[in-house]
C-alpha cells in the first residue's frame, strides 16, 4: 500500500518536473526571441555608438554646467601663428558682466614685433563704446542695446535631451520597418556568413521624430524654460521658433534619404556599422574587425580609409585618401592622451602634423592649452613650415572696471576730431599694411 502511494506520488514528482521543465525551456526561447529581435539589435547598435561620442560631452560637464548658471564670464584666448620668417599674434579677452549688463572685449594683433592694432569696445547702459589705440583720442559712443554671448545648456538639459531622443527613436522603430538578410562579408580575414539589418531613414521619418522630441519638450517646463533662456528668448518666441522648424520638415512625398545597415553574427554580436546616402550610394562604415576601420566609399570606390589599433597607452592608425584620377595619399600616426601625430605623403614629399593638448581645471578658471606643428620631413630631419599655438582661458567672478566719463558721441565729433582721427588712420601701420596688400594687387587707395 506504502509502495502504491510512493509510486503515485514519484509519478506527480516527474510530471511536474518535465511541466516545469518545458516552461523553462518556453520562457527561454521566449525571451531569447525577445533580447535577439531585429529592433532590439538595432536599438543596441545606436546605442553602442553612441556611447562612442558621450564621452566628449562628459569630459566638459563642468564647463557646461559653469557656463549655464554663472553671470560674470570671461574668455581670453592668445594665438600665436609662425609662418617661415613671419610671425603673427592675436589676442582678445571677452568678459560679461550678465546681471549688469555689460560686458568688454580687448583686442591686440602683432606682426613681426610691430602692433598692428589695439582695440578695446565696451558695451554698457545700451550703448556701444570703442577706442583705437593710436587712431582715436579717447572713447566714443553709439546707441547698442546689450546682448550676451556666453552661455549655454547645463550637461543635465544635454542629458534630458538625449534621454527624450532615446526613448521617442525606442517607440519609433519597429520590427516591421527593418530588413534582414544573409550576407557573406570580410571578417577577420575569411568569408563570413552574417546577418545584415537595413532601416531606411526618409523624410518623414525625421519629421515625425522632430515632431515628437519638441512636443516632449514643450511639456518638460524646466527644459523649455533652459532652452528659452540660452536662445535668450521668451517661451513663446522658442515655441513659435520650433514650430517654424517643424514646418520648414513639410514634405509632399516620402523620399527615402538615407539607409542605416548593421551587421552581426550569433547572440547579437555588432561588427560593423554603414551609413549609406541613397541617392549617390556614398556609404560611410566602421567596422570592428582585427582594428577598428573607418571607410568612405561608394560602390568599390574609396575615398578615405582608416585603420586604429590599440598599442598600450596609445592609439596608432594609419590608411588614405584617394581622389578620383585613383591618386592615394598614405598617412600614418598616433594618438595619446595629449598628443596627436600624423605623418602624410604628398605628391611625393612627407610632412608631418604633431598637435599637442592639455587642459587645466580649477574652481575660477578652465585653461586649455594647444600646439599644431606642420613640418617637412626628409628621412629623419624636420623642417619646421608652420608653428600655431593656441591658448583658451574661461574665467568667471570678475566685474568689469573701465572708466566711460570722457567718452563722446559719435554724432558730436567735432571736425577737429575727425581730422586727427583721419590723421592718425594714415600714420597707422595697419593702413601702411593694407596699402602694401593692395599696390601687390595693382590698387591703390
Amino acid at each position: 500500500m506504502n509502495f502504491d502511494i510512493s509510486k503515485k506520488q514519484n509519478k506527480k514528482v516527474i510530471i511536474f518536473a518535465v511541466i516545469l521543465s518545458a516552461l523553462s525551456i518556453a520562457l527561454l526561447v521566449f525571451g531569447f526571441m525577445l533580447v535577439s529581435s531585429d529592433k532590439v539589435v538595432m536599438l543596441q547598435s545606436i546605442s553602442n555608438l553612441s556611447n562612442k561620442f558621450n564621452y566628449m560631452f562628459e569630459e566638459n560637464n563642468s564647463l557646461m554646467n559653469k557656463l549655464s548658471t554663472a553671470k560674470d564670464i570671461g574668455i581670453k584666448s592668445n594665438l600665436n601663428l609662425t609662418i617661415n620668417d613671419m610671425n603673427t599674434s592675436l589676442f582678445f579677452d571677452y568678459l560679461e558682466n550678465k546681471e549688469d549688463q555689460r560686458s568688454s572685449l580687448t583686442l591686440d594683433t602683432i606682426l613681426n614685433g610691430e602692433k598692428l592694432l589695439n582695440a578695446n569696445l565696451v558695451s554698457s547702459d545700451n550703448h556701444a563704446y570703442f577706442f583705437l589705440d593710436g587712431i582715436t583720442p579717447h572713447y566714443y559712443h553709439t546707441p547698442l542695446d546689450y546682448s550676451s554671448f556666453l552661455s549655454g545648456l547645463s550637461s543635465n538639459d544635454y542629458d534630458r535631451i538625449f534621454t527624450l531622443l532615446k526613448e521617442i527613436v525606442t517607440n519609433y522603430i519597429d520590427n516591421s520597418d527593418i530588413r534582414k538578410e544573409k550576407v557573406k562579408v570580410s571578417y577577420h580575414g575569411k568569408q563570413k556568413r552574417v546577418n545584415k539589418l537595413t532601416y531606411t531613414i526618409t523624410n518623414k521619418t525625421i519629421k515625425e521624430i522632430a515632431t515628437r522630441l519638441i512636443n516632449n519638450i514643450k511639456e518638460d517646463t524646466t527644459l523649455l524654460n533652459n532652452i528659452s533662456s540660452y536662445l535668450k528668448q521668451s517661451k513663446e518666441e522658442t515655441i513659435q521658433s520650433f514650430d517654424i522648424f517643424l514646418k520648414s520638415l513639410d514634405y509632399d512625398k516620402e523620399i527615402p534619404l538615407f539607409d542605416y545597415h548593421v551587421y552581426y553574427y550569433g547572440f547579437n554580436q555588432i561588427f560593423a556599422y554603414e551609413l549609406q546616402e541613397v541617392e549617390s550610394k556614398i556609404t560611410l562604415q566602421y567596422k570592428i574587425d582585427e582594428k577598428e576601420v573607418v571607410q568612405v566609399y561608394c560602390g568599390e570606390f574609396v575615398f578615405l580609409s582608416l585603420e586604429i589599433s590599440k598599442n598600450k597607452n596609445q592609439y596608432d592608425f594609419n590608411g588614405y585618401i584617394q581622389n578620383f584620377a585613383l591618386e592615394k595619399y598614405p598617412f600614418q600616426g598616433y594618438v595619446t592622451s595629449d598628443t596627436m601625430k600624423l605623418l602624410v605623403n604628398f605628391d611625393e614629399n612627407d610632412f608631418q602634423v604633431t598637435i599637442h593638448s592639455s587642459k587645466q581645471e580649477k574652481e575660477k578658471n578652465y585653461l586649455y592649452q594647444n600646439s599644431i606643428t606642420v613640418s617637412s620631413m626628409q628621412g629623419k630631419q624636420e623642417t619646421k613650415l608652420i608653428s600655431l599655438d593656441i591658448n583658451v582661458e574661461y574665467y568667471f567672478n570678475q566685474k568689469i572696471n573701465i572708466s566711460l566719463n570722457d567718452s563722446t558721441a559719435i554724432s558730436e565729433i567735432t571736425n577737429e576730431e575727425r581730422v586727427i582721427i583721419q590723421d592718425n588712420i594714415q600714420k597707422h601701420p595697419i593702413y601702411e599694411l593694407f596699402q602694401s596688400l593692395l599696390k601687390n594687387s595693382e590698387f591703390s587707395l
